[in-house]
């Protein structure tokens, strides 16, 4: 039998928000669009307390209608990644290693899903006990073999609500006298 204390327990994470994917100007005319905007973007975390955690998620566009993307972008992603702050800290940078399946952007006959494997870097601002904004960078790279994918960056902001309730002191912004004050 094993018994762990709160701190030894994994801590759980729900996130959504939106993102834009970019390829360079070389790459942006063979996928018929430099910059596409992606809306929603759902992601689930979980982090031990090594400061690894592990990332499940998926981003596509529902807001296609408002904001036109030259081609359907959606992608499947999984990543490990490693916070260089302990989970109670009111910034949580980290980096990580990935892989993400990217459905058939429907321009290119013949077109396939494809595979990339993803190098990020980001940020937790923690303001409030439950409630963050991530900010993320992911390099995506693209094998040569894949005619519809080209390697292209992914820029991401969103909300992050973790099921473990911080502490006052634990979060970006507090309360002092009646002020909210910028707790770096």
């Amino acid at each position: 039998m094993h018994i762990y204390s709160q701190e030894k327990l994994p801590k759980w994470a729900v996130g959504v928000g939106g993102s834009i994917v970019s390829f360079t100007e070389k790459v942006a005319p063979n996928v018929a669009d430099k910059n596409q905007l992606q809306i929603p973007n759902l992601d689930i975390s979980v982090t031990f307390s090594s400061g690894i955690s592990i990332n499940a998620g998926v981003s596509f566009s529902v807001a296609e209608t408002i904001f036109k993307n030259e081609f359907h972008y959606s992608s499947y992603n999984t990543s490990v990644r490693y916070n260089f702050k302990k989970y109670e800290e009111k910034i949580t940078p980290y980096v990580g290693l990935g892989a993400s399946l990217i459905a058939d952007p429907g321009i290119v006959p013949g077109s396939r899903m494809s595979y990339t494997g993803d190098l990020m870097g980001g940020a937790i601002f923690w303001v409030a006990p439950r409630l963050g904004i991530n900010t993320e960078i992911v390099y995506k790279h693209s094998p040569g073999s894949f005619e519809n994918m080209k390697s292209h960056g992914k820029f991401s902001l969103g909300l992050v609500y973790s099921f473990k309730k911080r502490e006052p002191n634990q979060y970006f912004f507090e309360r002092r006298k009646g002020w909210m004050v910028c707790g770096l």
